[in-house]
């Protein structure tokens, strides 16, 4: 099992790596640059800002328009295309080879030599293991929310993109137990059920106050996560620790990295009338 962790590790690491290396290449387009590569190549780019209903949406910015892109084409394709629009790009070639052959190398100092690792694992826990992987891969960490519902939001869109487009179904706020309580998402194929639970890191009360209530879910949905988005109130000692606990009835723990901005203020406007 802990052969089979080491795999996922070194997956999330260069999911991570990728991730990086296609941002910095976007970053070297403008704004006007990235609207004509979204549209050369059919990639609808939607704003990753929560917007209250009642609210106008807001214009497209260029991050919009990097996580969108990013999400949709593959780091060769977005290096071709900015050869192609002559813009270098010898030293982001140079940074990737490079990290990916210190992944190589660490693989290779870890497994003896001319040994078989089994790194099987059951068919659900890959699936759970790959869900935690695209949200750690493809959580916008810059992105800012109000509250767990608006963080809630944030993850169902990603999931119905990568998970939803290839045949699951994403469900938000699914009766759980005898008392009806209510998991945050279920994901759900022909054969597979995943829940999340969401949580902000906000105290550490908070954060153990959900052991029960996953204890509780965990007996409907083996395959059950609690995602946290950890917004530097908490230490990484602590997560390790609670880790040990949520592992006790199978529950993993992913933590993300994130920020909380405040509610938006709605102001009345007065208005007079001159007689």
């Amino acid at each position: 099992m802990a052969e089979g962790a080491g795999k996922v590790s070194d997956e999330i690491q260069r999911r991570e790596e990728l991730k990086g290396n296609k941002t910095k290449a976007l970053r070297r387009l403008t704004l006007k640059q990235l609207q004509y590569m979204a549209k050369n190549y059919g990639i609808k780019v939607t704003s990753h800002e929560f917007v209250f209903d009642d609210e106008q949406a807001p214009k497209l910015t260029i991050d919009d328009y990097i996580i969108s892109i990013r999400s949709n084409l593959s780091y060769e394709e977005i290096i071709n295309y900015l050869k192609k629009r002559k813009v270098n790009v010898s030293d982001l070639i140079s940074d990737s080879n490079q990290n990916n052959n210190a992944i190589v190398s660490s693989k290779s100092q870890t497994n003896k030599p001319h040994t078989e690792i089994s790194t099987e694992l059951s068919s659900d826990e890959e699936m759970l293991d790959s869900v935690l992987s695209t949200i750690s891969q493809e959580y916008d960490n810059s992105l800012k929310v109000i509250d767990e519902y608006d963080f809630e939001n944030h993850l169902y869109t990603l999931l119905n993109f990568t998970y939803g487009k290839n045949g699951w179904n994403i469900y938000r706020q699914v009766e759980c137990g005898k008392f009806n309580e209510k998991i945050d998402i279920v994901l759900e194929n022909h054969a597979t059920k995943i829940a999340l639970e969401l949580k902000i890191g906000r105290t550490k009360n908070k954060i153990r106050d959900s052991l029960g209530q996953l204890h509780s879910y965990a007996k409907d949905y083996p395959n059950i996560s609690l995602v946290v988005l950890d917004i530097g109130k908490i230490s990484p000692e602590f997560y390790e620790l609670f880790k040990q606990d949520l592992d006790n009835f199978g529950v993993s723990l992913l933590v993300i990295k994130g920020n909380l901005r405040n509610k938006r203020n709605k102001t009345k406007t007065a208005t007079f009338k001159f007689s």
